[in-house]
Order: C-alpha cells, then structure tokens, then sequence
C-alpha cells in the first residue's frame, strides 16, 4: 500500500529538519568536547568522506565537498597523526576536531539535499531546475549565466546566446567603452567585497561560505557575479571588431579590396577571440563568429555609389574594378586578353 501525499510531505519534513539538527549537533559537541566520548567509528568513516571528496574535487568542477583534493589529503594526514596520541588528555582535542569536520560536513549535506528526493549533485544546480514550476529567482539565475557566455559553467551548451551590436559605430564604441569599464568597476567592487583577508582561519571560511551559499541555486549566483567581469571584457572586445568588419561591408565594392581590408583586420579580430578563449569562453562561440564573418562577407559588392568613396584616393580606379570583377565571374564570351589589355592601360 503506498504512502498518503500528507504522510510523504511529514516525511520529508522530519528528514529536513533532521538534517538542519546534525550540523547543530557537532556544534555543539565541538563547543563541549570534554564531558564527549570519542567515536572511532565517526572517524573512520570521516575518513572515507575525505577521500570520496578529493576525488569529486579532482574529477568534477561543481564538486559538493566543502574543501579541495589538497585540503582533504592534509585533513586525512592530521587524523592518521591522532592515532599516535591515545593518552586521555588529547582525547577533547581530537574530539573538538572531529566535531568540527563534521558540522561542516552536515551543512554541505542539508543545503545539497543529501538523502532527500531531489538532492543537489553539482554546486551549481539549482533546485528549482526539478520541479515542474520554475521560479522567478531559477529564471533570472538561468538568464545571467546566459549573458556570461557559460563561463560560469564548465558545460554550456547553448549555441545562440552571442548577441551583436547594430552597424552604428558610435553605438558600438560606446558600449565598448561602458563595458570595459564596467568590469573594471565590479573587479574593484568584488575584490573589496570578498576579500581574502577576512578568511585567516575555518571558521572564517565555512561562515563566509554559509552566507553567500544559497539554499536553493547554491553557489549559482556567486558563480555568475565573479564571471560578469569576464563577460563584460570579451563583450567590449569583440564589439569593435564587429564595428570594423561593417565598416568594410558597407564601404567596400570589389572582393580583392575587401579581402586587402579583412587582412588588416584580422589580426586584432583573431586576438579579440584568443582573449575571449583566454577567459573561458567555449569553441562554440568562436565558430559562430567566424561563421557570421564569413556570411558577411558572401554579400553582393554594390558599385560604386557609397558616399564614402566620393572624393577620396583610393588605390584603384573603376576600371581596373571592373576587370577584377571579369576575371572572378565565369563569363564565356570574354576573352583573357581583353581583361589583360585593360589592366595595362
């Protein structure tokens, strides 16, 4: 006979806040250790953790172990050590230690969910990503890591979310300008705000992470603040190499001039994409962009009617134009000696 909706909700009810109490627990063994027994099967199997959470560490980049694959190997080494000293007076010491790698342990585990229905196996997987009904705060947390390109995730799959300034190039220049200067400005006000000075010891640490780790998206927001100044780079880079490839589209009338131009173009175009790879973005987005350029530069040659070759000394003239255009189109009725005889006069 299945359960009633009331008796799985008072269920889940009691596993949550069974889980809330566990880390309170260890707390307070940690602050009372003397009148505590010491549990060696606690400390076994804290060992196992340790090692469990250097592998997550090493092998996923969302790993749920609060500390790195060096951290656990140095915490292993410290409690190997304990078992040296089993005289009764270091047993609070090694209580309060054991204690306190628990509580940070049962933190982990009631913010990730561990044991409940829908746990939490990646730091920055949201919770809301399972239920049928998505949150206003999933969809904001979802369209900011869309604006950072995936650089806040180590797998992004999304193709579509390059998005490219319009052909005014004071437009262009000016959000270029803004934001560069942008992320310098959230650099500075990240670097005030999350500060390594602050985090001397562990306690410091598993504070620090306790406020700015959510209980529903995690480390999601976190993830998305740090790689906005990321973002905001690669965006004010590639915006001017877009402003100067429509500059050569829309001023240009022969392909041998356009190809002159996309010459001198290239090479700060190809650093915009080195530097935007630099700072995480994926290889995806470097095959769109080359993908459009070479749309753009599919497009019909207008003659030469632009305002912008008006009066100006270009190196060519427009019959040397016209013969460059005859010897790239497949016309059978010209000959080669007549296109030759019009480049020599």
């Amino acid at each position: 006979m299945s359960a009633t909706p009331e008796k799985a909700t008072s269920e889940l009810q009691s596993s949550r806040q069974e889980s809330a109490l566990t880390g309170e627990y260890w707390n307070h063994v940690e602050n009372f250790p003397c009148h505590q027994i010491f549990w060696a099967d606690a400390e076994d199997e804290l060992k196992g953790i340790l090692g469990h959470g250097a592998i997550d560490d090493l092998t996923s980049p969302g790993s749920t172990c609060p500390w790195s694959a060096k951290e656990c190997a140095e915490y292993t080494s410290i409690i190997e050590k304990f078992k040296a000293c089993d005289h009764n007076d270091h047993v609070p010491y090694r209580v309060v230690s054991i204690a306190r790698l628990w509580a940070m342990i049962a933190r982990v585990r009631h913010i990730n969910q561990y044991g409940l229905t829908s746990p939490r196996l990646d730091r920055l997987q949201g919770l809301f990503e399972y239920y049928q009904a998505q949150k206003k705060a999933s969809f904001k947390i979802a369209l900011g890591e869309v604006f950072c390109l995936g650089m806040s995730r180590s797998t992004f799959t999304r193709t579509d979310a390059i998005l490219l300034a319009t052909g005014h190039q004071s437009g262009t220049t000016m959000a270029s300008a803004s934001m560069a200067g942008a992320s310098v400005l959230i650099s500075l006000i990240l670097h005030q705000a999350h500060s390594r000075e602050r985090l001397a010891t562990a306690p410091d640490i598993s504070a620090y992470i306790m406020q700015v780790e959510g209980y529903f998206h995690g480390l999601r927001p976190l993830s998305i603040t740090f790689t906005l100044p990321h973002a905001l780079t690669a965006y004010s880079a590639l915006m001017p190499q877009y402003s100067l490839l429509m500059i050569a589209i829309q001023n240009l009338t022969s392909l041998s001039d356009m190809i002159s131009v996309a010459s001198i173009w290239f090479l700060p175009a190809l650093l915009a994409l080195l530097l935007f790879a630099s700072f995480g973005g994926r290889f995806a987005y470097i095959l769109l962009a080359l993908v459009l350029i070479k749309r753009a530069a599919r497009l019909p040659c207008p003659p030469l009617l632009h305002p912008f070759l008006v009066g100006r000394s270009l190196p060519f003239n427009e019959s040397k134009c016209e013969a460059r255009r005859l010897v790239t189109t497949p016309f059978p009725n010209i000959s080669r000696d007549s296109v030759q005889a019009t480049f020599t006069e």
